[in-house]
């Protein structure tokens, strides 16, 4: 248990916050890899998630390629980066917290 386990619990959250359900995987009998079972929607930057599921689910903790995992890292922050898409995240994001029960005083 360690790195492996970390990795599931990020792309099953991942997945949880694009599909809104827990996530499915299946395994490629071919080559053995694991998918996710539902097919991504074009609009949501497909290749960039694919990969990151793709690496998530079937990462070798024995072979230490983290580069991988830096490169997803870095292709996500230059997504959200561009085109006004870390302000309207942080818009979103207050929307959101305006449906969060207020404290009791």
């Amino acid at each position: 248990w360690g790195v492996d386990l970390d990795l599931f619990g990020l792309c099953a959250s991942s997945y949880i916050l694009l599909f809104g359900s827990h996530i499915e995987v299946v395994q490629e009998k071919a080559t053995g890899k694991w998918r996710i079972k539902k097919l991504l929607r074009r609009y949501w930057q497909r290749d960039l998630w694919q990969r990151l599921f793709d690496t998530l689910l079937n990462f070798d903790v024995c072979s230490g390629d983290y580069d991988e995992l830096s490169y997803i890292r870095e292709a996500f922050d230059e997504f959200i980066d561009g085109k006004d898409r870390r302000r309207e995240i942080e818009s979103r994001l207050t929307q959101l917290y305006t449906h969060l029960p207020k404290k009791r005083p």
